[in-house]
């Protein structure tokens, strides 16, 4: 699949270069209009139907150093589901 070499050639990609200091996490909708069971509904939002992506940003310019597709709760153990989401995400990047 087409979509699946490029993500992972654009993962690989955005590992290399010089990060800034202050960093961001941020979520954002990718639009998606077919029938998938990672596929998100977020009512109220401008992009309702979609994929669910979360992106680790520069504060300043917001250039994209990692990103990750939300699939559900994947690799949540008991050992780390007392943490709040800021700190799962932080141990996912």
């Amino acid at each position: 699949m087409q979509l699946c070499e490029d993500t992972h050639t654009l993962k690989e990609l955005c590992q290399f270069g010089y990060m800034h200091e202050k960093l961001s996490v941020h979520e954002s909708m990718v639009r998606y209009f077919g029938s998938h069971s990672s596929e998100q509904f977020i009512r109220g939002k401008p992009v309702r139907f979609g994929f669910k992506n979360w992106m680790l940003t520069s504060s300043g310019p917001g250039y994209l150093y990692q990103f990750d597709t939300y699939c559900g709760a994947k690799g949540i153990g008991p050992e780390r589901s007392k943490l709040s989401l800021d700190s799962e995400l932080c141990l996912i990047f």
